[in-house]
């Protein structure tokens, strides 16, 4: 039964015919209705699908001149995980984090200082 799928595999039914995979689940469950319905055989296998959004993925891994920046998720050799780097973290007091939110406007919109203040 198509409502009981996950939004994932819903998603993934979509990828392999090529049709648009937004939306919420209810949009995503009567696309995935109508395309059943009309037989609409798959463009792409899994590992296609799987290329195609590995792809995407490095696409998006920024760029530092002509270098591209590693995968963050691939980093191994060497760092730290948070709680181990915590003890290295500068020391931020109050004051300093207000005098920042303040006098850089530019970075920051006015609901996020005030925010900040609440």
């Amino acid at each position: 039964m198509v409502s009981k799928m996950k939004v994932e595999e819903l998603k993934m039914f979509l990828r392999l015919r090529n049709l648009k995979v937004s939306g919420k689940k209810v949009e995503l469950v009567a696309r995935v209705f109508s395309a059943s319905e009309m037989n609409i055989q798959p463009v792409m296998n899994a590992a296609e699908v799987e290329e195609e959004l590995m792809k995407e993925y490095e696409n998006k891994l920024p760029k530092y001149g002509d270098v591209k920046i590693p995968d963050p998720l691939l980093l191994r050799s060497g760092w730290l995980t948070e709680d181990e780097g915590k003890s290295q973290w500068p020391s931020a007091m109050y004051p300093d984090i207000y005098s920042y939110l303040k006098f850089h406007p530019n970075e920051l919109s006015s609901s996020d200082l005030s925010d900040y203040k609440n």
